[in-house]
């Protein structure tokens, strides 16, 4: 999430490059894999839309069905909503 935010807001570098370079780093061997999927889904949600990336996680781990998000961001609750419905 930190290298997200310094990339987005310090470098100025566009969300579908951080999204492609941040998945081929997660793609090298040796990578705690708990977690891959759901960091790789997340990136590719961040690359589409103008979530801010924890939303994007929140957003992963509800497609994938790890729990129900509740939040006071409205393109989060439309895409959950468009999601579900």
């Amino acid at each position: 999430m930190e290298c997200v935010y310094v990339l987005q807001r310090f470098y100025k570098v566009p969300r579908d490059a951080i999204a492609a370079t941040l998945s081929a780093l997660l793609a090298y061997k040796g990578q705690d894999a708990s977690n891959l999927d759901l960091f790789r889904a997340s990136l590719g949600v961040y690359s589409m839309t103008k979530l801010d990336f924890v939303d994007c996680i929140l957003y992963a781990r509800a497609k994938a069905g790890e729990g129900k998000v509740v939040s006071f961001d409205e393109r989060l609750i439309k895409m959950l909503d468009k999601q579900t419905g």
